[in-house]
């Protein structure tokens, strides 16, 4: 496990980032093991996994989701996880709202590289998309997420990263009730360096902790 020398990396940065540790198709024991290094966020891209994880961590850690979420999951997830970082339709965040028993903390997914095979709202659509779902009772946006290229050279992906950036700033002037702009979930093995010198609040990271 890297967990430690992943922490270094993100410590040398004077941002305040916080590491969410990816534990997609990780075991219990591999989790463990990560949370005796020191992590404290687990994120889950799937509702089953991130269940059968809960019940026998949620002692230890706390639990995000960071996968595309399908509407009809969300009541298995709803109110066992501290921030939904990937809201990217009106139908999730009404459903969302209508299973919340508490504030339930989201972020906004926007397709920052246009790819069609990628979820998230376009930005030409943002404003309006953020200003409808403010509205819905018991969501607190609290910011942005993205997911750059794949690619080999984290570069590459510095202009999405800055560009998630300057839409939340833009959004941050608009003063919109209910919504702030606090976190910019964006960086994951391949990039989390680069993404936390342009604004990076949130990195979700597992191959590096995991694999080397």
């Amino acid at each position: 496990m890297s967990f430690n020398k992943i922490e270094e990396k993100v410590r040398k940065n004077p941002r305040d980032t916080t590491i969410v540790v990816a534990g997609k198709n990780r075991t219990i024991k591999e989790i463990e093991e990560v949370i005796k290094a020191g992590a404290t966020i687990i994120g889950e891209n799937k509702a089953q996994e991130l269940l059968e994880k809960y019940y026998l961590l949620k002692d230890k850690v706390s639990f995000h989701f960071i996968g595309h979420l399908q509407t009809n999951k969300v009541k298995y997830i709803i109110n066992k996880v501290n921030l939904i970082h990937s809201v990217d339709s009106l139908r999730l965040a009404k459903e969302i709202s209508k299973q919340a028993k508490k504030p339930i903390h989201i972020l906004v997914e926007v397709n920052t590289t246009r790819e069609k095979n990628k979820f998230g709202i376009l930005e030409e659509n943002l404003v309006d998309f953020i200003i409808k779902t403010s509205k819905f009772n018991n969501l607190q946006i609290q910011g942005l997420m993205t997911m750059g290229v794949f690619t080999k050279n984290p570069e590459n992906n510095r202009k999405y990263f800055r560009k998630l950036k300057k839409l939340a700033e833009f959004i941050e002037h608009k003063n919109i009730p209910c919504v702030e702009m606090k976190h910019l979930s964006m960086g994951t093995s391949q990039d989390f360096e680069v993404a936390i010198e342009e604004g990076a609040t949130i990195v979700r990271i597992g191959r590096s902790i995991f694999e080397h």
